[in-house]
């Protein structure tokens, strides 16, 4: 959403509250490796989720589905991410963070 309203203008946005965000449909980070099992989000919950959201793989390469995906973060507005020590998506949630779109 804070991308489209970004690129198109239209609309003014003030903060973000994310909290566990699913901005990466990969699921191939650490985080999601190490944490894939054993708690109450799992990998294969958010790979199923990721099904139904965006069933379409080429779909799911759209920077509006995969922020991460997108050119640039830059111009959004500020944000408070949450993650746990145990997430799965910890790591994408802490590269969107800090606007880092490599997991590198």
């Amino acid at each position: 959403m804070c991308l489209k309203a970004r690129d198109t203008r239209r609309v003014d946005l003030a903060f973000q509250l994310l909290i566990y965000p699913a901005v990466e449909p990969d699921l191939d980070s650490p985080s999601a490796r190490e944490n894939s099992e054993g708690y109450v989000l799992t990998t294969a919950a958010m790979r199923c989720f990721w099904d139904n959201y965006v069933p379409d793989q080429v779909q799911r390469n759209d920077t509006l589905a995969a922020p991460l995906r997108s050119a640039s973060l830059n111009g959004l507005p500020p944000a408070v991410v949450v993650t746990a020590g145990y997430d799965p998506l910890w790591d994408e949630g802490e590269r969107y963070a800090t606007g880092s779109r490599s997991s590198e």
